[in-house]
């Protein structure tokens, strides 16, 4: 909402529409109050970008010259955030024997099928022989569940070496994402420690849908039409959406095992609690040296 000014002055936090006034404490410590006025829509631009697609202090479309990021274009990102331009990758830490596998969207992206990259991770899980397998969908908004149902069904139990597997979560994990959460927690059992933050949405939702726009302010609103229930099969009740019917699931919560929250002093110090205290846990059970 920071991106809309005349949003906020609508909603009665902001004093005008075309710009903020914000406090801000510069690198040196001190204090100065900023005017951030809006740029005006651009209809050529063909830009869409999701909340967590400015993490990386990478240029990106659209950007203007006098803009820098908070983190130098160099800096050594966390494993998260690194290959950003990749929405999906794997990673293989012979020392710990450890897969990390990451989903920042459940579907097709441009010139990334997500099919090819779920035979891709079941293939290097088979030659690796991991002992331990990091599922990391703290960035997967969502998209098609069916996907990637068969690897979230099948991933704590493809390789007889697998002793456990670690799912990181967060508030942006949702919609297709929390489908795959559900799945592992459902087939990996007591193989499967969640770790991080509470996941963006509840085990009983409406989703689906579709959009209309409204006639005067055009402003486009989305409805949900699909009733999922990740606790118990919906099955006859109103609006039961039939695809997750193929899936059951039995999941009372989407809040982690082991809660561990990611703050703004570990994205400035390029610090991944999430992972260490993944790394921490595999070390404690198989007396591996931490990476």
């Amino acid at each position: 909402m920071l991106e809309s000014p005349d949003l906020l002055y609508a909603a009665g936090v902001a004093t005008q529409s075309h710009q903020l006034m914000l406090r801000m404490q510069m690198r040196d410590g001190s204090e100065r109050d900023m005017a951030m006025v809006a740029d005006a829509p651009d209809p050529n631009s063909t830009s869409v970008y999701s909340s967590d697609a400015y993490l990386p202090p990478r240029h990106i479309a659209d950007e203007g010259k006098d803009w820098a990021p908070l983190l130098r274009r160099d800096a050594d990102m966390p494993q998260f955030l690194r290959q950003y331009d990749k929405p999906f990758h794997t990673a293989w830490w012979p020392e710990q024997h450890m897969h990390y596998v990451q989903f920042r969207s459940n579907m097709d992206e441009p010139g990334h099928p997500i099919a090819a990259f779920t035979e891709r991770v079941e293939r290097e899980i088979l030659a690796n022989n991991p002992r331990f397998i990091v599922l990391d969908l703290r960035l997967n908004q969502g998209g098609d569940l069916t996907k990637t149902a068969s690897l979230m069904k099948r991933l704590a139990k493809l390789s007889d070496s697998i002793k456990h597997v670690y799912v990181l979560t967060s508030a942006w994990t949702f919609s297709a994402g929390n489908v795959s959460l559900a799945l592992v927690k459902q087939h990996g059992g007591n193989k499967v420690t969640v770790i991080g933050e509470p996941a963006g949405d509840r085990v009983r939702i409406w989703a689906e849908g579709g959009s209309f726009e409204l006639p005067n302010s055009k402003i486009r609103v989305g409805y949900a039409t699909g009733l999922h229930d990740y606790s118990q099969p919906c099955w006859r009740e109103r609006g039961c959406y039939w695809v997750a019917l193929f899936f059951p699931k039995h999941v009372q919560s989407f809040d982690p095992d082991v809660r561990v929250p990611y703050t703004f002093d570990d994205y400035i110090l390029l610090r991944d609690p999430m992972l260490e205290k993944a790394l921490a846990l595999a070390s404690a059970w198989g007396q591996i040296k931490s990476r």
